[in-house]
């Protein structure tokens, strides 16, 4: 039986006329019990009764932890298990829950994050003055990656710059997110770029931020630095230099 992940709780899965047994020699009340058979799945379905076995769902599914749930569903015709004479049968139900899309992307890597929310990364670089850089930003504290929060889904994610490429001084890669420069800066600027992830299918999309920054140049060297030789001012009025005569 297949179960779309973004069922309602409370909703009916397994109708009771599908899961229903039948007495063939008298009509006796029936019994029925669910017992899982992989570790977890009681706490996601159980019967709607003990003589009604239509099966419900009692939370929210989670695909990354339990893709598949199989059970087993007794039936007797006694109300208790150690009657005399007690007859039996035994029914194997399979669960396949469904993958939806219930999540925008992610980029990576993750502040923090669980089964159901990321908190995204941000991203920081760097550009000179004056000088166009020819390969891709380095960032920190990696390059501009997402994924689709939906991982058994998986859709493609287009990157675009949405905000901050004042003169348009980036371009980003739509299929790698690769921010590169298509200029030089003539002046130091600090650039706050909005990147956004947009799912192939445009259902969601995410948005985060890119903080480039100028180059702090190291201060110049001095006339003689690294040479070995040291400077010294003349020597003032009246004063006497060693070792002159």
């Amino acid at each position: 039986c297949f179960v779309p992940q973004d069922t309602k709780v409370n909703t009916t899965v397994i109708p009771e006329s599908e899961l229903e047994a039948q007495d063939q020699d008298k009509d006796d009340t029936l019994f029925y019990t669910l017992q899982e058979v992989t570790p977890g799945a009681s706490s996601f379905f159980s019967l709607v009764g003990v003589n009604r076995p239509a099966l419900q769902l009692d939370q929210p599914l989670a695909f990354n932890r339990l893709p598949n749930m199989t059970f087993h569903l007794l039936v007797r015709d006694t109300q208790e298990e150690d009657a005399v004479p007690s007859h039996t049968a035994q029914a194997t139900l399979v669960l396949e829950v469904q993958p939806a899309d219930l999540r925008p992307p992610w980029f990576l890597p993750c502040v923090y994050s669980d089964l159901y929310v990321c908190v995204q990364a941000q991203y920081y670089g760097a550009i000179p003055t004056g000088h166009k850089l020819p390969n891709p930003l380095i960032l920190r504290p990696g390059p501009i990656y997402a994924v689709d929060g939906d991982r058994a889904i998986n859709q493609r994610i287009i990157y675009s710059l949405v905000r901050g490429n004042e003169d348009g001084i980036f371009v980003i890669d739509a299929d790698s997110g690769n921010l590169t420069m298509t200029k030089s800066v003539p002046s130091p600027k600090t650039f706050l770029l909005m990147v956004k992830g947009d799912q192939e299918d445009h259902a969601r999309y995410s948005v985060t931020q890119v903080t480039v920054e100028p180059w702090v140049a190291p201060p110049p060297k001095s006339l003689h630095e690294g040479s070995g030789n040291t400077t010294r001012a003349p020597p003032s009025h009246g004063e006497t230099v060693r070792g002159s005569k």
